[in-house]
């Protein structure tokens, strides 16, 4: 791997991990904000408690399609996303 290569898998990743950067604390404020167990978006969706709680607590990256899943349970979509991350990480919101 050449040093472009490096630089640009570098720069790939710190933007991945800034998009992220957050997801579990948003996610657990948008199922809180909806009124929801984890029991029962676990029922709702087929995700496991155990495995909603390892995003909540951002050990684990959901993957799109279970990402989407769990924001179709919260009533909530991509800009309802993009604010509660901004509010976890005390951003203004634009």
């Amino acid at each position: 791997m050449g040093k472009d290569e490096v630089t640009l898998r570098l720069l790939e990743m710190t933007y991945t991990l800034h998009t992220f950067s957050g997801l579990g604390s948003a996610l657990r404020l948008l199922r809180e904000a909806a009124g929801l167990k984890r029991a029962q978006v676990a029922e709702r969706t087929g995700i496991s408690q155990r495995r909603i709680s390892r995003y909540e607590r951002e050990e684990n990256i959901p993957a799109l399609p279970t990402l989407d899943r769990l924001l179709v349970c919260y009533g909530v979509d991509g800009i309802g996303l993009s604010r509660a991350l901004k509010e976890v990480r005390g951003e203004r919101p634009s």
